[in-house]
């Protein structure tokens, strides 16, 4: 074999282990990130199991809406039940959350967060989880933003 033949059959190895280690590290980094947002969300359903209630408020306007028994159990349940829904790396997703719920027991605010149908963020600041059950949309967002635009239609 020449020297040249050589160097590009290293220089290729070379190539295709660098790719290699790059596609291995982004696997690495994503399931670190996925086992972190695991750990945000069991720890915030924790925080959230006792609610009794919860007060769906839409941000620029004046409705709230209670929702309580069975309804706050399913949402509760459909919250803990939620998946990270991180964008790709280096990215972020152009979302207005509208809706804010907070998760009480009694007086005691126990966590809220802020909704855009079926996805929602615990802190606005950090990367979302999506719904797929479909309740958290159904029980909180869709009547709240319903009740949000037929107040203003009265106006």
């Amino acid at each position: 074999m020449s020297n040249k033949l050589k160097l590009r059959v290293a220089l290729l190895l070379t190539a295709l282990f660098a790719v290699g280690l790059c596609i291995y590290s982004f696997s690495l980094t994503k399931l670190a990130w996925q086992e972190y947002d695991d750990a945000r969300l069991a720890a915030f359903a924790r925080q959230i199991d006792s609610a009794d209630h919860i007060v769906a408020t839409f941000k620029s306007g004046s409705v709230s809406l209670i929702i309580a028994g069975e309804d706050a159990k399913k949402v509760v349940r459909a919250v803990s039940l939620s998946k990270s829904h991180r964008p790709p790396s280096g990215s972020k997703w152009k979302i207005y959350y509208s809706v804010n719920a907070a998760f009480l027991r009694g007086t005691n605010v126990l966590g809220d967060i802020e909704i855009c149908s079926q996805a929602f963020v615990i802190y606005h600041d950090q990367s979302p989880f999506q719904d797929d059950t479909g309740l958290l949309k159904a029980i909180v967002y869709e009547p709240t933003s319903d009740a949000y635009f037929k107040e203003r239609e009265g106006k």
